[in-house]
């Protein structure tokens, strides 16, 4: 399908575009009910980031001794393909008593899996994360992977593509969501299109995932050169995928990294009011190794109530190279505030940007072989007005067309496949 029939195609699902306007309107509501001194907040989360984006490296090393200290792993890889192989790696090894098996509700050892939960993480998408299901692992078992954020569980099991990174679910109706649930999980019986009905619904499927699974994934929000991880959210889904299997993996970018909790818990506030609107969501989580206790003897074991090991595995992938051209592409926090003040991403949702959606997913892809259709931009800088790290994403946006069309080039000579 070409640009102009997908466009077109998106322009006549009204429904779709009035349920993500609706709820990307309900952010900036409530953020501004909070009375917050915005202009601070950015400046002091742009200072943050010119700091820790200038001495990455340096901070990273400090972390990745301080976890090591802590009785975590760390890997740096360079590219999505070495993510998946450590995952694979970590996985392999992964076995043990479940906990759904310690308290007598499952006793499935005999099928021979290994079960995997992950929570809501841009960067797990990032590298497609679920081709891990496609390998084989050690003793030939399968891999089931089971996702556990509400809006991430109804995109994947619809096939559909998200269209915000805080909101991924904001553009499908109650009836759509409800019919899936029925015909694929309800066993004869049928979801009702209410919301509170749905959220229950997919709560039972993802609890019962969670308490078989060997190994939990998320991302982080930040991670601290102090040997810190921090992670947001509302649903506890996180709390108990981070907690519940023995093997606990992190996957995060190398632009997550800042010198101190203090900077992290910035990050935390910033994410929080912009990302939903809230100072801070329900759950604040800070990781620092696995789960231990001295409690015996006075000996360290751990394993005690939750994972017995923790690996973080650091991402590169185009990351640093992305930063020679746009040099503040790094200090996105991932709160969707520039696709919610971006006209091309509430009229086409998803068909703008990148692997993520909307501005910054259209800068981010200029490292890749598709440069996320630069023509749909209106260049109307709202996106930069509305970043709370001050990115100048329309410069990027710039860049991309620049590149695109080449030196001496005028637009009008390209065909529309060249410039989308």
């Amino acid at each position: 399908m070409g640009l102009e029939a997908e466009v077109s195609a998106k322009l006549g699902e009204a429904q779709a575009r009035k349920h993500a306007a609706s709820a990307m309107d309900s952010v900036g509501k409530k953020r501004k009910a909070l009375g917050l001194d915005e202009d601070a907040m950015a400046k002091k989360l742009r200072g943050t980031k010119d700091d820790a984006i200038g001495r990455m490296d340096e901070l990273w090393k400090q972390a990745k001794t301080n976890f090591e200290r802590s009785g975590a792993q760390v890997y740096f890889v360079d590219d999505a393909e070495k993510a998946l192989e450590k995952i694979r790696a970590i996985v392999g090894g992964a076995g043990g008593t479940k906990i759904g098996e310690m308290v007598g509700k499952a006793g499935r050892a005999s099928d021979n899996a290994i079960r995997i939960v992950k929570s809501k993480s841009n960067t797990c998408d990032e590298i497609e994360i679920f081709e891990i299901e496609k390998a084989k692992v050690i003793g030939g078992k399968r891999i089931t992977l089971t996702e556990t954020d509400t809006g991430d569980f109804i995109v994947r099991m619809l096939g559909e593509k998200e269209t915000h990174p805080v909101l991924p679910a904001a553009h499908i109706t109650n009836e759509r969501i409800a019919t899936a649930i029925s015909k694929k999980y309800g066993k004869g019986k049928r979801v009702k299109p209410e919301t509170k009905a749905i959220v229950d619904a997919i709560a039972q499927i993802v609890r019962e995932a969670i308490v078989n699974a060997d190994v939990g994934i998320t991302g982080a929000n930040a991670v601290t050169a102090e040997g810190n991880i921090v992670i947001l959210e509302n649903e506890g889904n996180i709390s108990l995928v981070s907690r519940m299997p023995k093997k606990h993996v992190v996957l995060v970018g190398i632009e997550k990294i800042v010198p101190a909790i203090e900077d992290a818990l910035l990050v935390a506030r910033c994410a929080s009011a912009w990302g939903t609107g809230q100072s801070l969501p329900s759950y604040v989580s800070i990781i620092s190794g696995p789960s231990k206790t001295a409690d015996v003897a006075g000996e360290t074991v751990t394993g005690a109530q939750g994972p017995s090991e923790l690996h973080v595995i650091v991402l590169d992938n185009g990351r640093r190279e992305l930063a020679k051209k746009y040099s503040d592409a790094l200090y996105c926090i991932n709160c969707g505030a520039c696709v919610n003040a971006c006209p091309a991403s509430r009229q086409v949702l998803e068909i703008f940007g990148g692997k993520m959606p909307g501005p910054k997913g259209l800068v981010s892809s200029a490292i890749g072989a598709k440069n996320g259709k630069p023509y749909l931009c209106s260049m109307c800088y709202n996106c930069k007005a509305s970043c709370p790290a001050l990115i100048d994403l329309p410069c990027g946006s710039t860049g991309i067309r620049s590149a695109r069309c080449g030196r001496g080039r005028s637009r009008k000579n390209f065909t529309a496949a060249e410039v989308i």
